[in-house]
């Protein structure tokens, strides 16, 4: 018999790998807890933080400074004025936006079912 699987035939393949260790169910090695879980929290958390406050901070905070500053010298009092508007309304649906990205994300983190089986 054939001990490369590389050199075997298709019949000789399917006798050196078995299917329990293509689809990694093996039972002497069953985690319960998988690196793919620590690798999706992990990119989440860092989407939530640097995105969710740098944004945050760029479509509200931005906006708002911008109404309440008297000290502007690069551009208009009046193009300030007028970012300040913009931002104040388009401040709730950035919120919604945000509101609904972190539940969404939370959700992706959860184990998906799966459907062929």
């Amino acid at each position: 018999m054939v001990t490369n699987i590389f050199k075997a035939s298709y019949e000789q393949s399917r006798q050196i790998v078995k299917i329990s260790t293509l689809k990694g169910r093996n039972k002497e090695t069953k985690r319960i807890f998988s690196f793919r879980f620590i690798k999706d929290l992990f990119t989440f958390l860092l989407l939530s933080l640097a995105c969710g406050i740098l944004m945050f901070g760029l479509a509200v905070g931005f906006p708002e400074g911008m109404a309440t500053e008297t000290n502007i010298n690069i551009i208009s009092i009046e193009s300030a004025r007028l970012i300040a508007k913009i931002g104040i309304v388009l401040k709730p649906i950035f919120l919604v936006c945000l509101a609904l990205f972190l539940p969404l994300g939370i959700v992706n983190l959860l184990p998906v079912k799966n459907y062929p089986r």
